[in-house]
């Protein structure tokens, strides 16, 4: 899931909380069970785990293979 899904296309503003559930579900995220955040540099995986941090999930991973 590229970084760019979570923020509003105009402003460039992270999406409010109900699109940033909208995006992971399209996604199949289920926000029940572990997730790990993974990407080259670790720089899009940390802005995934941003996301769903602020969805009140806060033991997300991060691998930055």
């Amino acid at each position: 899931m590229p970084f760019n899904f979570l923020l509003d296309e105009t402003t460039k503003e992270v999406l409010p909380a109900d699109l940033l559930v909208e995006k992971f579900d399209a996604e199949n995220i289920d926000r029940n069970n572990p997730i790990t955040c993974s990407c080259g540099t670790g720089v899009t995986a940390c802005a995934l785990a941003f996301g769903l941090f602020l969805l009140g999930k806060d033991d997300t991973v991060i691998y930055d293979g």
